[in-house]
């Protein structure tokens, strides 16, 4: 099924500012505001060289033979390199910065043959000049200058994901003192789009019905330029705006990943942070890719160096300089199907809401509460205040999350105990998490759930090895939960605390049936998944959809009954896969361990001083969500 989570952006916000800091856009919809493209535009016929953002000069790449400050206009050897002290030498790539940051190298002769592959990072390639990168080869192969004598071609190459960007150089040749483009000049300029001979100076705009789009750039010197990525399709709802801080930010996406844009921090230090589609989705791109320069210009969001892609953009009106704005503390999302928004204002600004009594201003004439209508479940709501200047309306507005309240899940599941005897099962569960309780207290609001779960074993089977009976068993919980931060699941994460009652019931074959009631304590953390972890799930496409995580842990301190307790325990580890809007599939792990006295249980004649069953089971099933 097509997912309708709608105006979500699959991104990663690492310490770099976010959508979410935008209290209000420029609305592009009510403000009329035209969007085109995307498109690709480049130029090789005379410098400056251009693709899509970039500018460039004949000087591409090149390779030295240097010391530990190159010239790269200068590739001859040094008179102290000439005398023969060829310890001294080092050998540089350098390409241009613009085109990739990180990636790998490889050198190969005409016969096919690899002479050099080794990888680099943004921390390899120095802050050596602003336009170019330089990387030094560990050459640890000292006959490496005898073979580069025969034709060689060097080629940097990036790719990640989706997207892919490669540079390689004319066939290049070492004389002894110097390394020469002998071929330079015998090439002719040429330029291909998806496999397709285009003018080597265009604009050409890229359909709807592309997935991807290749750019291949010959130049006259040799030196090539590749590049793959995916045609990112935009609208006006996924263009924002903020007019205060001169910006333009992109949201897009349908719910499932989407090739991310991310910073060289992201790229490296990421794989520990989760991967929260929601939240990422709701807040925007990692870094804001524009400045608003003009009414009308030209700007290119995604700023990989795989992408190439521009856009154009008109604002027909273009706003005053703006006082008014939202608290720091509105949230930005919501279980309600309203919510009320506080913000200040001049007392000269003039507001209006989209809807008669929406919007209501303080008699002090610089505060207002906007009653924020929320009326869509699992989507993005967007709604718009008006500010009226000189006989104009300009349409600011705000986008908030609604994440739906209740779930419902139905599982098949497989047992098994320390005999390792495997039974079939079934479990149902239940939760509900409220807005708010007892007003709007910073301890109320968005905080408080409640669960239940059932589960079952549908036959009996042996819970430990010499054990003179079959057991099959039917714990049922009901949990009160408490979120450490206020937020709303699946948007934002958050640590907790739960109280739990444990109805426990031992079905035996032989002696009397055991039912047990507990009260236990525990935690839990609910959280989107690492994106280590995300990816190896997204190695296979069918899982490429949001996901969330829940983990709980929980001890029985308290029996109440006439039994004696034991240690007992519950632990469990559950994940959502939201493949629509209000079908997710569930899988959990589930470890169950409730010890009793063995003198206070009839039947149990094995010696050992407790009478403990350990169970772990597994469940997949799907759940329903509801408003």
């Amino acid at each position: 099924m097509k997912s309708n989570f709608s105006l979500l952006l699959f991104v990663f916000a690492f310490l770099t500012p976010t959508l979410g800091l935008a209290q209000l856009e420029y609305d592009s919809k009510a403000n009329n505001i035209q969007l085109y493209g995307p498109y690709v535009k480049y130029n090789i016929l005379k410098e400056p060289y251009s693709v899509g953002r970039f500018q460039f000069s004949l000087d591409d790449i090149g390779m030295d033979l240097v010391y530990e400050k190159p010239n790269i206009t200068d590739v001859s050897l040094s008179p102290e390199t000439e005398s023969g002290n060829e310890k001294e030498l080092k050998i540089y790539v350098i390409w241009p910065k613009f085109l990739l940051q990180f990636g790998e190298i490889k050198i190969f002769n005409k016969a096919g043959r690899q002479l050099i592959n080794e990888s680099f990072r943004l921390k390899d390639i120095g802050d050596y000049d602003a336009k170019y990168a330089r990387f030094h080869l560990e050459d640890e192969d000292e006959g490496l200058l005898e073979t580069l004598k025969e034709p060689f071609q060097i080629c940097v190459r990036q790719e990640f994901e989706s997207s892919l960007v490669k540079a390689c150089s004319n066939w290049i040749q070492f004389d002894g003192k110097k390394f020469n483009n002998s071929f330079k000049g015998k090439n002719l300029a040429a330029v291909k789009l998806n496999g397709k001979k285009t003018p080597k100076n265009s604009q050409i705009s890229l359909s709807q019905n592309m997935k991807n789009v290749q750019l291949h750039l010959y130049f006259k010197s040799g030196f090539t330029i590749y590049v793959k990525d995916k045609v990112h399709l935009l609208d006006t709802d996924n263009v924002v705006i903020d007019t205060k801080e001169k910006r333009i930010g992109i949201v897009t996406g349908d719910g499932s990943v989407q090739p991310t844009q991310l910073t060289i921090k992201d790229r490296f230090f990421s794989f520990i942070k989760e991967n929260n589609y929601f939240k990422n989705k709701y807040t925007g791109s990692a870094e804001w890719p524009e400045n608003l320069e003009d009414a009308e210009m030209e700007f290119a969001p995604f700023q990989s160096g795989a992408s190439i892609q521009l856009y154009g953009m008109i604002l027909p009106k273009v706003p005053p300089p703006t006082q008014f704005k939202l608290n720091d503390d509105i949230p930005i999302a919501t279980y309600s199907d309203h919510i009320e928004l506080k913000g200040t204002k001049a007392s000269e600004e003039v507001l209006a809401a989209r809807v008669k009594n929406e919007l209501f201003i303080h008699e002090n004439g610089t505060e207002f509460l906007w009653n924020f209508p929320t009326p869509k479940a699992g989507e993005i709501n967007q709604n718009y205040i008006s500010l009226q200047h000189k006989g104009r309306d300009y349409y600011f507005s705000k986008r908030i999350f609604r994440a739906h309240q209740t779930t419902v899940s139905g599982a098949l599941a497989i047992s098994t105990s320390p005999t390792l005897d495997l039974v079939p099962g079934y479990n149902f569960s239940a939760e509900h998490w409220f807005e708010e309780i007892w007003g709007k207290s910073s301890w109320s609001q968005q905080r408080w759930g409640l669960s239940a779960n059932l589960y079952e074993t549908a036959q009996a089977f042996s819970p430990k090895e010499g054990f003179p009976e079959k057991i099959s068993i039917n714990p049922t919980n009901f949990d009160v939960l408490y979120r450490l931060s206020k937020g709303v699941r699946p948007v934002q994460s958050s640590f907790g605390l739960g109280l739990r009652y444990l109805n426990f019931n031992l079905f035996r074959t032989i002696n009397d049936n055991i039912q047990t009631r507990f009260l236990g304590v525990g935690g839990f953390w609910h959280t989107a998944p690492q994106k280590i972890v995300d990816d190896i799930f997204n190695i296979v496409p069918f899982f490429r959809y949001p996901k969330w995580m829940e983990i709980s842990l929980f001890y029985y301190p308290l029996l109440l009954g006439p039994e004696q307790l034991g240690f007992s325990f519950s632990w469990q580890a559950k994940g959502k896969l939201f493949f629509a809007k209000q079908w997710y599939l569930e899988a959990s792990f589930n470890v169950n361990s409730i010890s009793f006295k063995k003198e206070k249980v009839t039947g149990v004649t094995i010696g050992a001083d407790s009478f403990g069953i350990t169970t772990a089971h597994g469940t997949i099933g799907i759940g329903y969500l509801f408003n």
